[in-house]
């Protein structure tokens, strides 16, 4: 069983990450309380290890390449084709580690027409997200494909005794792709990608029990 999501999709969800479109796979998983941290599970089937070097129960997979560890499993959205979900053993196909299933992220590769596109999101507690891509064909065997976002947005969790702003959001992540067309029947792509997050620790919400209002028993 395959779940394809498209990159229509992406844009009418305003997902960032896996963790955002899990709720509209059937049999999907993703806990990205947690950004370097996250937790694949398909048809209730993961790990029950976790940690930034861990290696997944899903097999994740961008471009074909497997991402080896959870830390790297959580990837911000940027430039996307499309996302497929496989379900079940994919072992023969896949490899090890995708005994659950795989999630393959397949982004947009370098084309011989002129595109040039920039995206702002905004959103609840200042939430700003600027993405911003150009495809340059050099000429009739190379094309350049570059895309950059940051992704920033302010807590929505106070604390009480510093005041301070919890889970926030500040990442930022640039893709760079040139395809050689080296002939006829062979093409070569080389690509270089960097994600980085700056990740609040995980709070510890308690309950404590307060005096009664003035006049109240």
């Amino acid at each position: 069983t395959v779940s394809v999501v498209t990159a229509r999709t992406l844009e009418s969800l305003a997902a960032d990450d896996m963790g955002d479109i899990s709720a509209f796979v059937p049999g999907l998983s993703v806990s990205n309380t947690s950004p370097t941290q996250a937790n694949y599970s398909i048809r209730w089937v993961s790990t029950s290890d976790f940690g930034v070097g861990t290696d997944p129960g899903v097999g994740v997979y961008v471009d074909g390449v497997y991402a080896a560890r959870s830390g790297a499993g959580l990837l911000a959205f940027s430039d996307v084709a499309r996302i497929e979900v496989l379900k079940g053993p994919q072992g023969t196909l896949f490899g090890r580690n995708s005994a659950a299933g795989a999630v393959s992220i397949t982004t947009n590769k370098p084309s011989d027409e002129f595109e040039a596109r920039l995206g702002v999101r905004l959103g609840d507690y200042d939430k700003r997200r600027f993405e911003g891509l150009v495809n340059l064909p050099i000429n009739d065997v190379l094309a350049l494909r570059v895309n950059a976002l940051v992704n920033r947005r302010d807590g929505w969790l106070i604390d009480d005794v510093t005041g301070q702003d919890y889970d926030r959001e500040d990442n930022w992540a640039a893709r760079a792709a040139l395809r050689w067309d080296v002939g006829p029947q062979t093409q070569m792509i080389l690509s270089w990608t960097h994600d980085e997050i700056d990740q609040d620790a995980r709070p510890a919400i308690g309950v404590a029990p307060l005096p009664a209002a003035p006049g109240l028993p």
